[in-house]
């Protein structure tokens, strides 16, 4: 038994990392995007635009909801609970090509909600990891295979 994690435990763990510059008192999520031939190509997380409003600052009206307040899951473009950010998924395809998401996967820390999971699934992926679960894309049908925990992100300690 080997102690090396598999590509999928690598990957996630790296988006782990990614997640941790996220700019949302509510949730952190990151994200990345490794072409066909495994090479990692772009990586985001949940925050507004470079240089715009901050959700730490206390600039976006969702950020300033307690969940009791808000719940998770509603509106995030109407009402109290509209929200400055972008998903991490979305910031990714923004810096990335089609000719880097073909046949590519992205791996993200957390399911992808309904409209990035249709954002991706036009993206050119055809596999989208998230430790729970992941959707392939096989023979012009997009497939969800869900898991308990099946893998897990390695993070090491990051040393200075």
């Amino acid at each position: 038994m080997s102690d090396r994690p598999t590509w999928d435990e690598y990957y996630l763990g790296i988006a782990l990392a990614v997640s941790m510059r996220a700019d949302c008192t509510r949730r952190k999520v990151g994200a990345i995007l490794v072409n066909a031939d495994g090479r990692h190509r772009g990586s985001g997380y949940n925050g507004s635009r470079a240089k715009g409003p901050s959700c730490l600052a206390g600039e976006c009206p969702r950020g300033l909801l307690s969940t009791d307040a808000l719940a998770p899951g509603s509106s995030y473009d109407t009402g109290a609970g509209v929200c400055i950010a972008l998903h991490a998924e979305q910031n990714v395809n923004l810096d990335t090509t089609p000719a880097d998401r073909k046949h590519g996967t992205f791996y993200i820390t957390d399911a992808p909600c309904d409209g990035c999971l249709r954002m991706l699934q036009g993206s050119g992926v055809w596999r989208i990891v998230w430790p729970d679960g992941e959707w392939w894309y096989d023979s012009g049908t997009w497939v969800l295979r869900e898991y308990d925990n099946r893998v897990k992100p390695i993070l090491l300690p990051l040393r200075y």
